[in-house]
């Protein structure tokens, strides 16, 4: 399917500087890309075929291997309108870039580079394909480990969220005309207090087998939880406690990050030790908890 080259945008064209400014622009230009995305994305919503890609990992169910290998033109599309916004505004040698689809603008950026680029340009491909509203675009600025800025955006579901300068976290609407509501998905339902008697835990299909005979072991209910997409809507609905997460794929870490980060008093993230945990950008985190306040003392190994 041939998709056209021409897409409005309201966002002014970012400017590069030369001082230490420049993770603000790589911000603005990575807002005016997904503008530009989401627009791109809506208007080829479910109108594309998958093409598929190569994957060397038979563990898993059909459903689990469909999703992982599901793949349109639109992934490398949006992909490369985010480097070509980048390329154009001089910002190459401030980034390294970390992402699954090898396009040939990947090489133009700098490997050594102070900061990292992890950009995801669209995870479900297969809910997008299929026409679902569960398909987000991911893009996050890293520095020594530190999230310097992450947008994770849902075209379909008409909400976007942030972390933008350090720990100011925001969920807004993209669009406040458009005729979807994610108001319904994303609202908390308040739960009573946590006891180990009423516990349930969801997992995805990647967590250790060890994992799961502990929490039987603490008589923690466990539920298999769909695949990596949205988990934490299992929480925000008051359908779990707490989410377990082996191998998590970028939107997970990013988009539980900022929830945790609106919602302090409410939501933690942190590994088996029991600490925060950290961004590894080309080390994914082997396992993690999301999980409601005051989990920790039974959710720690």
């Amino acid at each position: 399917m041939h998709i056209s080259q021409s897409v409005k945008s309201s966002y002014n064209e970012p400017t590069m500087n030369t001082d230490k400014s420049y993770i603000e622009d790589i911000y603005k230009t990575c807002k005016y890309a997904i503008d530009q995305a989401n627009q791109i994305a809506l208007e080829f919503w479910g109108k594309v075929t998958n093409e598929g890609k190569e994957f060397d990992n038979n563990h898993g169910s059909k459903q689990d291997i469909a999703r992982i290998t599901a793949k349109s033109e639109i992934d490398d599309r949006i992909q490369d309108l985010f480097l070509g916004k980048l390329i154009e505004n001089s910002q190459t040698d401030y980034i390294a870039i970390d992402t699954e689809e090898q396009t040939k603008l990947v090489s133009k950026f700098n490997e050594d580079a102070p900061s990292t680029l992890v950009l995801d340009p669209l995870d479900g491909s297969l809910e997008y394909i299929n026409r679902e509203l569960d398909f987000s675009i991911n893009v996050a600025l890293i520095s020594q480990k530190k999230i310097e800025f992450s947008i994770v955006s849902f075209p379909a579901m008409n909400v976007i969220f942030e972390n933008h300068g350090s720990q100011k976290y925001t969920m807004e609407a993209i669009d406040p005309q458009n005729e979807f509501n994610h108001e319904s998905r994303f609202d908390l339902v308040e739960n009573k207090d946590n006891s180990s008697e009423s516990l349930t835990v969801h997992y995805n299909r990647r967590v250790s087998k060890k994992i799961l005979h502990e929490l039987a072991d603490q008589q923690i209910k466990t539920e298999p939880s769909n695949g990596l997409y949205l988990p934490i809507l299992a929480i925000m609905k008051g359908e779990c406690n707490a989410v377990i997460a082996g191998t998590p794929q970028i939107r997970d870490i990013l988009l539980h990050e900022i929830l945790a980060g609106m919602h302090p008093d409410i939501f933690e993230i942190y590994n088996f030790r029991g600490d925060p945990i950290n961004w590894y950008s080309k080390q994914r985190l082997d396992n993690y908890v999301f999980a409601k306040k005051g989990m920790r003392k039974f959710l720690q190994f």
